[in-house]
């Protein structure tokens, strides 16, 4: 039988010539200069009268971007970001697994996918970018999956975006700081949130047809959970006593790889029962994240108590859904049903097993406090100003023999490099003033605005 191979939807000419005329503009004016990693405005789709939030990544010279948040998951994703308060379990499962985002990421083109190069050469800007940031991607992130290709639809919204972002950047507009919602005393600074409309009859690719308006912005709530009903679960294990001095505990977690499911990759997720007087593993179930999490969880327990024989005193469970889904089961046999995601050690000892046999990844070596105190060295004499092409082969070689992993390496590769590009453009205007700025360079830290 022939493996399932992932389908990479396709795009019209017309789409991609827009999205990588609009990604230039971008990179080449660089509004992440301007936008803070918590600004942005909303575009109201005139299809489906959602309202998307915009936000711009790169001021902090780490990632560099343009997000284009999805209602509801992409807003509920903002609302777990920027809001403070305690959340549920459950919410927290909803960040990672149930974010809808489109975007716009640069990077470097050792980095992307043979696809992405091939749009570049066919697509791309007759003149080649250069430096750390030469390569660019278009993603969506749907519920339950990890980033894939955009499709049509999808693009047209990027679009329209880009566009919109564009308009918003040249006409000067002031952004709004979504974190201010979190923390605002006075309610009317809900009433006056950036907003895009296109009114009815004009066309969408027509930039200066959108209207631009300060509106009110209702938060969504956040929404109930959605658990399914299993009517015969009960019944079914009401054959079953309950063994005095026993506890299980149940949990779902996320596999390192995803999974193809008609041909877009999705997580997969494990659910497994820990029972504390054995010290095994039991009742094992492998769904996806798009699949019923409470007819994974009755699943794991059902199989486990068949197989046992019986029935826990005690049942521990990590999130408000877990407790849902055994309330009724407890109640009627019962069963002290707990709910503690702190305090389920044999399970998390039991996932962290099966999860590192998948782990194929080399262990990072430990760093000394002979490293840290080099590293902390590094940072704090970073690259000044007038800093030569040999400070920066310099410091870069220092980069290459620092210890923590690749991906750190990597990403300090870049912003130095950034930093670099910088320094070059400052030169270039300080010949004609004579200054010698001795301005230090902290990796990872905001730069600041260029006077």
């Amino acid at each position: 039988m022939k493996a399932e191979q992932p389908k990479i939807p396709k795009l019209t000419k017309k789409t991609l010539r827009e999205l990588f005329d609009l990604s230039d503009w971008m990179l080449r004016t660089k509004p992440w200069k301007k936008f803070n990693s918590t600004d942005g405005f909303i575009i109201v789709d005139p299809d489906s009268g959602d309202s998307q939030i915009v936000t711009v990544a790169g001021k902090a010279g780490e990632y560099f971007g343009f997000h284009l948040y999805q209602p509801p998951e992409g807003v509920r994703f903002l609302r777990l970001l920027h809001f403070p308060g305690e959340e549920d379990p459950d919410y927290e499962f909803a960040g990672t697994f149930e974010q809808h985002l489109l975007s716009v990421e640069f990077t470097d083109s050792d980095s992307v996918d043979d696809h992405d190069l091939d749009l570049m050469d066919d697509y791309g800007p007759a003149e080649d970018w250069s430096g750390p940031l030469d390569a660019v991607i278009f993603r969506s992130v749907h519920p339950g999956c990890p980033q894939w290709f955009l499709n049509e639809k999808e693009a047209r919204r990027l679009v329209d975006g880009l566009r919109l972002l564009q308009c918003f950047c040249q006409e000067k507009m002031k952004p709004f700081c979504w974190r201010t919602l979190a923390f605002a005393v006075d309610p009317s600074v809900w009433n006056h949130i950036p907003t895009f409309r296109l009114p009815k009859g004009a066309k969408r690719n027509d930039a200066s047809a959108w209207q631009f308006s300060k509106e009110p912005y209702d938060l969504p709530p956040e929404p109930p959970l959605d658990i399914s009903r299993d009517d015969l679960f009960v019944p079914r294990l009401a054959g079953l006593n309950v063994k005095p001095e026993t506890h299980w505990e149940i949990g779902v977690v996320c596999a390192q790889e995803p999974v193809l499911k008609d041909g877009v990759p999705v997580f997969s997720m494990i659910s497994v029962v820990a029972v504390n007087e054995t010290g095994r593993a039991e009742g094992t179930e492998v769904m996806t994240a798009v699949d019923d999490r409470a007819v994974q969880l009755r699943a794991s327990f059902s199989t486990t108590a068949a197989d046992l024989g019986y029935l826990p005193e005690g049942l521990t469970v990590a999130s408000s859904l877990a407790a849902e889904v055994f309330a009724e089961l407890a109640e009627t046999k019962g069963i002290d049903l707990i709910l503690d995601p702190e305090d389920m050690p044999m399970f998390d000892e039991i996932m962290e097993s099966l999860l590192s046999k998948n782990d194929d990844s080399e262990e990072e070596p430990e760093i000394s406090m002979q490293e840290v105190k080099a590293l902390e060295t590094l940072f704090q004499k970073g690259l000044p100003d007038n800093a030569s092409d040999a400070d920066f082969e310099n410091f870069m070689n220092v980069l290459a023999g620092m210890p923590g992993g690749e991906d750190i390496r990597s990403q300090m590769r870049t912003i130095a490099m950034i930093r670099k590009t910088e320094i070059e453009e400052k030169r270039e205007k300080k010949k004609k003033s004579g200054k010698n700025d001795r301005t230090t360079f902290l990796p990872g830290f905001d730069f600041g605005d260029e006077k």
